[in-house]
């Protein structure tokens, strides 16, 4: 049985764990895909071409228009990309230093002040855990960090690809 009718899986991130939307993509990858499909017809010059484009961005100057908007495909590009990485790594063999920098990212998202709390455990964890559990204990720290909305655009970085580069910079 296939994922879709036309595809055996997700075309960006190569899973069949969520869903399938639209277009070969899972309910992860496709709204992702849908903005940079919809970003790449912004044209500041004509306002029906900007669906889904934030109201701020049309007040940009002309000439800045198409810096932002490739900023702002680049980084949901850089979110499928992640999805990508990730469905690759749960397939793939998983090593105690996977599960200790995800724990430290859980920990950090959890606000916790101690920034090494994990630190030098991924020995600990290939020693004591087989594959198959350091598998389980992956995957349930990808739920989580897959659970938690992603920040989304970081309009510092957009608005600084408008400003002038300096040499040497």
């Amino acid at each position: 049985m296939n994922w879709s009718r036309f595809c055996s899986q997700c075309k960006n991130c190569k899973s069949t764990r969520r869903r399938h939307q639209a277009k070969g993509y899972c309910t992860k990858c496709y709204p992702y895909v849908h903005k940079i499909e919809l970003s790449q017809k912004w044209d500041i010059k004509q306002p029906r071409t900007l669906k889904g484009c934030p109201r701020g961005l049309v007040l940009q100057r002309y000439e800045d228009f198409p810096k932002v908007k490739l900023e702002i495909a680049q980084q949901w590009q850089s979110r499928l990309d992640w999805l990508r990485y990730r469905e690759d790594k749960l397939k793939g063999h998983i090593l105690g230093i996977d599960i200790e920098h995800g724990l430290q990212r859980i920990a950090r998202m959890s606000g916790v002040k101690d920034k090494s709390i994990f630190f030098g455990s991924a020995g600990w964890i290939d020693e004591i855990f087989d594959l198959e559990q350091k598998r389980q204990l992956f995957e349930w720290i990808d739920r989580i960090e897959q659970g938690v909305p992603w920040d989304g655009i970081n309009w510092t970085a957009v608005f600084r690809s408008t400003l002038p580069r300096r040499n040497g910079a």
